[in-house]
């Protein structure tokens, strides 16, 4: 049986087409929501996985070549030119965070608003971007 004739049941056809989509709509019921336009590419999402506003899930390397997935222990080859990342199981990724290819993030894990990622993130981690802000007194034109 084909997933795309039962409106409860999503096929791996479906749902990738849908992940190369630039605007992702959420999907409930029949009420009209806001759509959080995030980019999804070629990536996994695990059970109750949440995407904030603007997140990116990048799939493709900026020259094209293959991705390696990057752990402490060195690189692992994946054999493709496109590959997103693996979100676990309830995970938390914030407003525009940038999850570039090849990464792999555990379960119950917590990426904050704005991070850029890359790499293996182990269940139960947390990523927080620290940054310092310069409060300036405008000048007169």
């Amino acid at each position: 049986m084909g997933g795309d004739s039962n409106p409860r049941c999503l096929s791996a056809h479906t749902l990738s087409r849908r992940a190369q989509s630039t605007t992702l709509s959420p999907i409930r019921s029949n009420l009209p929501l806001p759509p959080h336009f995030n980019y999804v590419g070629d990536s996994i999402l695990g059970y109750h996985a949440h995407l904030g506003a603007g997140v990116i899930l990048s799939n493709v390397k900026l020259d094209h070549g293959e991705i390696a997935v990057i752990t402490p222990d060195g690189e692992i080859a994946t054999g493709l030119s496109k590959f997103g990342a693996i979100v676990g199981d309830k995970t938390e990724i914030g407003c525009n965070a940038v999850i570039n290819p090849g990464s792999v993030i555990g379960r119950d894990c917590m990426i904050y608003p704005g991070v850029n990622f890359r790499g293996v993130l182990p269940h139960g981690s947390m990523v927080k971007l620290r940054q310092e802000l310069q409060l300036l007194e405008r000048r007169e034109r």
